[in-house]
């Protein structure tokens, strides 16, 4: 083991030269693999593995633009508003080029992918967590993880947004050092484009965060003002790009009244609102917060969840609101209704996936969002949990469910570091604190969002990163006193 410690601190070259050669040995027994009799069950025969079903599509999406290219048509390049898969253009772009439509040729693109996340992370975490080779070298193990390993094998878009937060984890951890700080935002805009262009909708969240800790921290002079300006720059160029304050939900349109409406609408604001005492104003934000309340956590019947989402996409149409209880009954039906919503969308496409949990769970008012929050923190953390580990899966069969127990039961070490680590140096997770925050949002967003545990563990997976790297350090921490408090212990009385 300390040999290979030495190589990896005094042959980088050929260190990542052996991570090439091992992806693409790697893909091409999964590629080999997926074309033969073997693992019947868990492929189609012709190339496509069922866990990673979306490559198929992107295939035959990849297929059409390369036709397109054959005709000479470059004015067009990016085919993403087409098909809303940007890597699909790149993936086209490796068949022509090879005149070969083989899923195969994409290793070319998907083996930079992978090697520099490797890379990325290692270095990030020597800058974060000291020259320490064997934490680093721990740390980037979290991208050997047969569900990543293998993901990054095929036509998936996943690896790029892992790529995307890699970027921005080093991004973040370079700002913090003045002589590498323009390498940090430059890598912080690489990573937040690739972040959004993979999945849009998060991009209010990470540009909101990543601008609220670049003000926290020029306020308190850790970072140097030109570089973070710049990283402002390039991730608002990015972010008005996909527009994306046009699909927050819009305020309450005003309009016009007569003034006997408006004689009225005053009087009842003053008689409920204004003249009341501070108790009685709670009370009414109290019960505007748990209007249109549902007892479901419990209920098995479908047909009432049909019911509530209708009733749901009824009750935004409705958007009159007045006074302070007419806000919270806005954040009723702009926050838990619509995050309901969502959730019956993903529960009707995962209908047959047999890894549902609570499913017939909806939110019809702020109260009954936080007083799910708890268990969507332990859905989007800590899932999936022990019994779904010996249980087949509907794609992967026992093996995906093993594998996925494996690296949940590795998770739970990792949290225990993390913990540590936040107790013992918190001070160090500070240049990841704007990764942290915001793959914490995401992972509970999803708990809240997703009634499906297969569907929350592929779609967290980059998430995780920062928390494993952590992790990985705290329990370097931790072991050592570990070790003496059993050794103080554990030594013979002497007489």
């Amino acid at each position: 083991m300390k040999n290979i410690f030495e190589a990896i601190e005094h042959k980088p070259v050929q260190i990542v030269v052996g991570l090439f050669i091992f992806h693409i040995v790697i893909t091409c027994m999964m590629f080999w693999l997926a074309n033969s009799i073997f693992l019947s069950h868990l492929h189609n025969g012709q190339g496509f593995w069922h866990f990673a079903k979306d490559s198929s599509l992107y295939h035959e999406e990849a297929i059409y633009i390369k036709n397109i290219l054959n005709q000479g048509n470059w004015s067009n390049w990016d085919f993403s508003s087409i098909f809303n898969h940007p890597h699909v253009t790149w993936i086209a772009f490796v068949y022509w080029l090879f005149e070969e439509e083989t899923p195969l040729l994409f290793e070319a693109v998907n083996s930079v992918t992978w090697v520099t996340s490797v890379v990325l992370i290692y270095i990030a975490t020597r800058i974060i967590c000291g020259p320490n080779v064997r934490v680093a070298s721990f740390a980037v193990l979290f991208l050997f993880f047969p569900s990543i390993l293998l993901s990054s094998t095929q036509l998936l878009k996943d690896p790029f947004y892992v790529l995307g937060i890699c970027f921005v984890i080093f991004g973040w951890a370079a700002i913090f050092r003045e002589h590498s700080n323009l390498k940090g935002a430059l890598a912080i805009i690489i990573g937040f484009l690739l972040i959004t262009s993979i999945r849009s909708y998060v991009t209010y969240i990470v540009f909101s965060i990543f601008l609220i800790c670049t003000l926290v921290f020029l306020i308190r002079k850790k970072i140097a003002a030109v570089p973070a300006l710049l990283m402002l720059m390039g991730i608002s160029v990015i972010s008005f790009q996909y527009n994306f304050f046009g699909s927050l939900p819009a305020l309450p349109e005003k309009k016009s009244l007569t003034s006997h409406e408006v004689t009225k609408r005053s009087t009842d604001n003053t008689g409920e609102e204004s003249t009341s005492s501070f108790g009685d104003i709670a009370l009414s934000l109290w019960r505007a917060a748990g209007e249109h309340s549902i007892e479901n956590l419990n209920h098995k019947d479908g047909a009432l969840k049909e019911k509530l989402h209708l009733k749901q996409i009824e009750l935004l149409k409705n958007n009159n609101f007045s006074g302070a209880s007419g806000y919270i009954n806005f954040l009723n039906k702009g926050i838990a209704i619509r995050l309901s919503i969502m959730r019956y969308g993903f529960s009707e496409v995962n209908g047959s996936a047999n890894s549902k949990i609570d499913e017939m769970v909806q939110f019809m008012n702020i109260r009954e969002l936080f007083s799910y929050f708890p268990r969507a923190l332990q859905i989007g953390f800590l899932s999936p949990f022990p019994p779904l580990w010996v249980t087949p899966g509907t794609e992967t069969g026992h093996i995906g469910r093993t594998i996925a127990g494996f690296e949940t039961l590795i998770m739970y070490f990792i949290w225990v570091g993390f913990f540590s680590a936040v107790f013992m140096r918190m001070h160090i997770l500070k240049p990841l604190a704007p990764v942290l925050i915001f793959s914490g949002v995401i992972i509970v967003l999803l708990g809240f969002v997703v009634p499906n545990v297969g569907a929350i563990y592929r779609m967290r997976q980059g998430l995780l990163i920062p928390f494993f790297m952590m992790g990985v350090y705290g329990l370097s921490l931790l072991l050592p006193q570990i070790k003496s408090a059993m050794s103080k212990y554990g030594r013979p009385n002497s007489l």
